[in-house]
């Protein structure tokens, strides 16, 4: 995922949010990998298509942020975490050590919950734009722990710094598409049992602790 910056509020505001501005305002090949992504982006956004082509799921709620306004807009907001004090928010985020493409191996050493079933908290993923775009959704009976990863090296020997990984377990995956990837990863089917992921560098996670 390349590096980039929001937009001001005013100009997000102003410029549609759409696959074909995408292509018009940023002059982009329509067919180049970040045009294709991009149209990802805003069927996500604007239809409510995951990544992995479901739906959005029964007590979702999600939105949208083109700008930092909007998204200290939709964290503040009841939306996503409910009603809550908006100075009383605590944002989690995994190592940089550990993305989608790394070879990271550790030990876990230990672990600290977070958020229960019974509490809200909000998840904003980084979507692939021209500018930045984060994808941030409240999922109910979920769960979030904070996991520290002692680090081994290509011969099992221990690192000595600890790294930070946020988990989430998704406890009831009841209504859930039967063909999504969790189920062909787990070899299961929707309510067998809980659903748990990282959330890998690049997403945040916020959750009220007043």
């Amino acid at each position: 995922m390349p590096e980039r910056s929001f937009l001001p509020a005013e100009l997000a505001q102003t410029l549609p949010f759409s696959s074909d501005s995408a292509v018009k305002v940023f002059q982009l090949d329509p067919s180049s990998i970040l045009a294709q992504e991009s149209a990802k982006t805003f069927q996500i956004c604007q239809e409510g298509i995951h990544k992995d082509g479901t739906t959005e799921l029964n007590g979702e709620a999600a939105a949208c942020a083109t700008s930092l306004e909007a998204l200290q807009s939709l964290v503040r907001s009841p939306m996503l975490l409910g009603p809550h004090d908006a100075a009383n928010v605590k944002a989690l985020s995994t190592d940089e050590r550990l993305h989608s493409g790394s070879s990271f191996r550790g030990k876990v050493v230990k672990v600290s919950l977070e958020a229960s079933v019974e509490q809200r908290h909000a998840v904003c993923h980084n979507l692939m734009y021209p500018s930045a775009v984060y994808f941030c959704h409240y999922l109910q009976r979920t769960r979030v722990y904070t996991v520290m990863l002692q680090p081994l090296d290509a011969a099992g020997a221990q690192q000595r710094h600890l790294v930070r990984a946020i988990a989430m377990c998704h406890m009831d995956t009841t209504g859930w598409n039967p063909r999504h990837l969790a189920f062909q990863n787990l070899l299961t089917l929707p309510g067998h049992g809980e659903a748990c992921h990282w959330v890998l560098q690049g997403s945040m996670t916020f959750v009220p602790t007043a």
